[in-house]
């Protein structure tokens, strides 16, 4: 017969292990407090909003736009958490990345991210990471640092993942293919670690397009993150493997009173099936459920107001599938 010691002990323990199961899971509850439009700009003759990342830098917006079909006017603009209704204006500011994918800051230092995508040698502006110092007037930049970034990626997938035939279908592949595609960029919370989400690829030993057989698949596998401690100098980044349903990553912003991300994902190829989830680093990734999220054409980023314990989930309005949105982001408070 078990004694009463032994009860009251199991009870707490069962106890502790839920209060545990929770905090390891980040419980987490996003409020709806509005949904809303940014504006569309003319590319040519037609009115489209390409947002592809966001960074908060002091009480302004940094927006980077991939500037209509096949990125052929990438542009910076800017505007304030107040004003993000009205129209943003352009930075004038030489960019050197042709596919802006994603941004992130630390201070008054905003970084923008290409893909990553290009398996050529000859597409440098696809392969950047540039750092770039905001004025305080917010009118123009110095640019800082910059990096090729996808010979680095690869090797560290290559010391992290060493199963040859996934690399090797890796490195020969265009990004929404199965090969390199980065979307995501956070700051991580830590000095001037950098964290990378990749869109592509997801790790499985049969990850791949079908074309390499029938057994192949691009939504087989776990979502891959690569930490940097100083993105412009490592030789190699660290990773984690973060299951989110075998979509990629389409953008990420660390929510520093919450201890964790936010993540977007995405099917590796083309598509309308999005997820958002809560991630904390050592733990695994919860999907969400949060309102006005489904309604958002193609969510692509997201930007965290910690003084106000606020969060932007900011999506693209462009395309005939986005002809009947009626809103392009959300702002959830917890």
């Amino acid at each position: 017969m078990k004694s009463k010691w032994y009860s009251i002990f199991s009870r707490t323990v069962l106890y502790a292990f839920f209060f545990f199961l929770s905090g390891a899971l980040g419980a987490v509850e996003f409020s709806l407090e509005k949904k809303g439009k940014t504006p569309l700009y003319m590319y040519g003759d037609t009115a489209r909003q390409d947002l592809s990342g966001v960074a908060l830098v002091g009480n302004k917006i940094v927006f980077g736009f991939d500037g209509g079909k096949s990125a052929q006017q990438p542009e910076i603009r800017i505007s304030t958490i107040n004003s993000i209704d009205k129209p943003a204006y352009i930075l004038r500011h030489e960019i050197l990345q042709k596919d802006i994918e994603a941004m992130t800051s630390i201070d008054n230092t905003f970084y923008v991210l290409a893909s990553l995508s290009q398996v050529s040698d000859e597409s440098g502006s696809y392969r950047l990471i540039t750092e770039n110092k905001l004025s305080e007037n917010g009118r123009y930049t110095k640019t800082g640092r910059f990096r090729y970034l996808r010979d680095i990626v690869f090797n560290s997938l290559k010391k992290h993942i060493p199963n040859n035939a996934w690399l090797k279908r890796v490195s020969t592949s265009f990004g929404k293919h199965g090969g390199i595609n980065a979307e995501g960029l956070s700051y991580t919370g830590d000095e001037n670690e950098i964290a990378i989400g990749l869109r592509s690829p997801l790790f499985h030993p049969l990850f791949g397009s079908p074309i390499n057989g029938e057994d192949y698949s691009l939504d087989k596998g776990k979502s891959i993150l690569l930490f940097a401690n100083d993105i412009f100098e490592d030789d190699i980044f660290d990773i984690e493997l973060v299951d989110l349903g075998g979509q990629g990553i389409r953008g990420m912003e660390y929510i520093a009173p919450l201890g964790g991300y936010l993540i977007i994902s995405g099917t590796v190829q083309k598509g309308t099936k999005f997820g958002i989830w809560f991630y904390k680093r050592g733990s695994g990734a919860v999907e969400m459920d949060i309102p006005g999220f489904s309604g958002l054409c193609r969510p692509e980023a997201v930007l965290s107001i910690p003084q106000d314990q606020q969060v932007y989930i900011l999506g693209e309005e462009s395309g005939s599938s986005c002809e009947n949105s009626t809103h392009n982001y959300i702002l959830l408070s917890y």
